[in-house]
This record gives C-alpha cells, sequence and structure tokens, in this order.
C-alpha cells in the first residue's frame, strides 16, 4: 500500500498544460480542504455526461475502502477554467465524505447523521434550485466560486507555468 504522500492525482485525456494544473489545483485544493491525507488516489477522467451535469464524485469509489482511488468524472465540454469549478465542487464533497458530514444511508442521502433526501429521488430531482439548496450542494457550489479564485492568487501558477511553453503562455497573458 502507498503511504499517504505518495498518493497523487492522475488525470486522463488532457492536453499536458491541463494535467499540470488538475494535478496541482487539486493537491493544493486536498491541503486547503484539510484532505491531504487522503488514502487513495484522485482520478480526473473525462466522461460524456447528462445534460446540466459538469461532474461527478463516484461515491462508491469514496466510500469503498476495497476502492484504491476516487474517480471524479468531468465533462470534457468545458474548458480548463470551468473544470477548476467542477473540480473544487467535486472535491468538496470529497471533503464532506471524509469528515462524515455526507453519507449514504439506508438509500438515503444524509447530512449530520440526518436523512434528506433518498438516493434515488435525489438522483431523478431535475430541479436546479431545489437541487442546489440540499447542505452538500450549496457548500460545494460556494467552494467552486471561492477555490479557483484563491488558487490563481497563488504563485504556484507561475512557478508550474515554467515546465510547460503553453501553459507559460496561458499564465502570462491571463487566459485562466
Amino acid at each position: 500500500m502507498k503511504s499517504i504522500s505518495e498518493k497523487k492525482v492522475i488525470v486522463k485525456g488532457s492536453a499536458e498544460f491541463e494535467k499540470l494544473i488538475f494535478q496541482d489545483f487539486c493537491e493544493w485544493l486536498k491541503i486547503e480542504l484539510g484532505i491531504e491525507k487522503i488514502s487513495k488516489d484522485i482520478l480526473l477522467n473525462y466522461k460524456k455526461m447528462p445534460k446540466h451535469i459538469y461532474g461527478d464524485v463516484d461515491l462508491k469509489s469514496v466510500l469503498d475502502d476495497s476502492k484504491k482511488e476516487i474517480k471524479i468524472n468531468l465533462d470534457r465540454t468545458f474548458g480548463t477554467s470551468a473544470l477548476l469549478k467542477v473540480i473544487a465542487h467535486e472535491m468538496t464533497h470529497i471533503e464532506q465524505i471524509y469528515n462524515m458530514k455526507l453519507g449514504v444511508e439506508d438509500e438515503w442521502m444524509t447530512w449530520n447523521n440526518n436523512k434528506i433526501i433518498t438516493v434515488v429521488e435525489y438522483k431523478k430531482n431535475k430541479d436546479f434550485k431545489k437541487h442546489r439548496d440540499l447542505p452538500w450542494e450549496s457548500q460545494a457550489y460556494q467552494n467552486a466560486e471561492i477555490y479557483p479564485n484563491k488558487y490563481r492568487q497563488t504563485d504556484r501558477l507561475e512557478k508550474l507555468a515554467e515546465s510547460d511553453p503553453t501553459l507559460k503562455y496561458i499564465v502570462d497573458n491571463n487566459l485562466l
């Protein structure tokens, strides 16, 4: 088994500059969210998503201790900047699960051990406002706005850009 310090972020199907950004963003975000000691790799995977769904975290990959990686699916149609928001949103759900705020119990989605909505209702829900008002979603949407901007204000991107000419161009021209 890998030690916690060997856990990594794996990005499949991205351009090299995106891999660099997404890996670094996830590593930074794990620290910001207080889940840097997570005992699994994180896999960012592009997938054709249903309409109005931009990404999701595979709950089984988080909850099942036998799984070696946590899988976050991303909608391929979005650009890098938008995907940072999606990653922050989904990483927030991972933090919520690891800190036992969000859970699944007897086919119910739970928040702080209170049953909120059945898993079936949650998956069938098409009402965006109702979805966004769920406590775990509300927090994830807030973090999706906060963390990408906070990350851009660090010096990490500039340091990272030194290793890739495309990323250097993006950073130098403030395109992210």
